[in-house]
């Protein structure tokens, strides 16, 4: 049993550790509503940007095996790209 509880918390380490922060931060700046919204609101939207992310591109990576890896990760660059340029 206690080799399970090591296991977990061994390969959670950094996920527990930027939790904890965010709870602590959190729990810093809920007395100040502007910076706590603000707080709230980029938590928020990091999360929300990663998991679409990941989801949209491992459905576009799988879905494109047959594709040169390079050229895919060639294309994805230059979405990128243009969106940084453009900005919307």
């Amino acid at each position: 049993m206690k080799q399970k509880v090591q296991n977990f918390f061994g390969s959670n380490v950094q996920f527990l550790a930027v939790t904890i922060s965010l709870i602590a931060v959190a729990g810093i700046v809920f007395r100040q509503p502007v910076i706590a919204m603000w707080f709230g609101f980029a938590v928020a939207g990091f999360s929300a940007v990663s998991n679409d992310s990941i989801q949209t591109l491992g459905t576009f990576l799988s879905s494109n095996r047959k594709v040169n890896w390079f050229n895919l990760w060639l294309f994805i660059a230059g979405i990128m790209v243009a969106q940084f340029i453009t900005g919307g």
